[in-house]
């Protein structure tokens, strides 16, 4: 069963926390890794009782479509995590479905002939209403089809210069050997899971206040009461208590 490199999974989690879609459609869903980071992310974002450890499968509130043109890789795991299946080629199917939020190709393009791909994105990209969220690998690998299925063979090599018609494009290379590529009709402010949230220096400067804060209550309240303070904090589950 065929499976993509894992580089780019910490990009795939962000941007679908990012856009929080409440519906895909995953072309060549191969081992279904996609489904299972739709299932855990979008599930999470659409609910609002987020102390649940788990939601079942009947709780689902999400639509997740997949595409796979060989059906020897189709097993009760891939069953379970979508909606619904649909076996043959991807240009063959998805002139026949409706929207989508997202629309995924997780090293599905470069298996195309360059125009028949151009011809794919601009198909899809009318059907996706948030964007179609591409990754390939960067430039050339080669890779033969095999006995059950010939379409695995690599035919083009894909880059950010081939998505300029769209209006929008998001583009991201991880280690040099895989790009990671949004395409939409707005520009989405999406996370960047290798950029830090704080900087070095406002972090610093947020746990000297910290301290502050912490010296000036205990002169307030005296160490027994810090203390009191402190462990009523901890039994509560929400202040950081860190010495």
């Amino acid at each position: 069963m065929p499976c993509s490199d894992n580089i780019t999974l910490p990009y795939v989690s962000a941007i679908l926390r990012s856009l929080r879609p409440s519906s895909a459609l995953d072309i060549g869903i191969g081992m279904g890794k996609f489904g299972f980071f739709f299932r855990e992310t979008c599930e999470w974002n659409l609910r609002d009782d987020l102390h649940l450890h788990g939601i079942p499968k009947e709780s689902w509130r999400s639509r997740l479509d997949g595409i796979e043109v060989c059906r020897e890789y189709i097993t009760p795991l891939q069953r379970y995590l979508y909606d619904e299946i649909f076996i043959g080629r991807a240009e063959d199917i998805v002139t026949n479905l409706g929207d989508y939020d997202l629309i995924y190709l997780g090293d599905v393009i470069e298996h195309f002939e360059k125009s028949n791909g151009q011809q794919l994105l601009d198909v899809l990209f009318k059907k996706a209403r948030l964007g179609v969220l591409i990754v390939t690998p960067v430039g050339e690998y080669e890779q033969k089809g095999i006995e059950c299925n010939p379409y695995e063979e690599h035919k083009s090599i894909w880059s950010p210069a081939d998505l300029k018609r769209f209006p929008c494009v998001w583009v991201r290379k991880e280690a040099k050997r895989q790009w990671i590529m949004f395409i939409s009709r707005q520009r989405y402010t999406l996370e960047d899971p290798h950029v830090r949230c704080m900087s070095k220096v406002p972090f610093l400067r947020s746990e000297r206040c910290r301290k502050k804060l912490k010296q000036m209550t205990g002169t307030l309240v005296g160490k027994k009461g810090l203390e009191f303070l402190i462990r009523t904090k901890r039994r509560l589950g929400d202040w950081k208590t860190n010495s």
